[in-house]
């Protein structure tokens, strides 16, 4: 989304108190991208006489953050290309499994891939759960498998990755 002077009149109207649903439909946005507006306008010290306050630091610092968690470290990402491989075999499982028309092979293929598929999303997003399953299967994989756990254990930067997990929700919670 580029800045332009549209976008700065969202900001004040808001700040105004105007309803977020009359500025949803006048500027043709989601709640959620006023939401991301206010935001970075609150973060932006040329805009944060928008919103009628100063830009705090713990605001830069969620922002920041946020722009952080797009994109892992290098060794999280060598050890999702791993997983990737998991991903791939469950998918030659499959065409091996169709190919000689052995259908418990493809549904093999088709969970294993899964699993590697599911691992690999956790992982890039940086969820804890993830960590802990990659952990399981890169121990019952040895040695390719240890190799993997030891990038996403050891390495500080992937500690932190890991460590900035969001809490998971219970259900009462909702």
């Amino acid at each position: 989304m580029q800045w332009d002077a549209e976008y700065e009149r969202v900001v004040a109207e808001y700040a105004a108190g105007r309803d977020v649903g009359e500025l949803e439909r006048q500027y043709d946005l989601s709640r959620a991208e006023i939401e991301w507006l206010v935001a970075a306008a609150a973060t932006d010290q040329r805009f944060s006489g928008l919103t009628g306050r100063p830009a705090s630091p713990a605001a830069v610092t969620d922002v920041g953050s946020a722009a952080r968690r797009r994109t892992p470290p290098v060794p999280v990402i060598i050890a999702v290309a791993g997983y990737a491989l998991g991903v791939a075999l469950g998918l030659a499982l499959i065409v091996l499994g169709v190919l000689i028309e052995f259908w418990a092979l493809s549904i093999g293929g088709v969970v294993i891939g899964a699993i590697f598929g599911s691992v690999m999303h956790g992982l890039w997003q940086g969820r804890r759960g993830s960590l802990i399953t990659a952990i399981i299967l890169g121990v019952v994989s040895v040695p390719v498998g240890l190799i993997l756990v030891v990038l996403l254990l050891v390495p500080a930067s992937a500690q932190a990755w890991f460590a900035q997990s969001e809490p998971t929700r219970t259900r009462s919670a909702r």
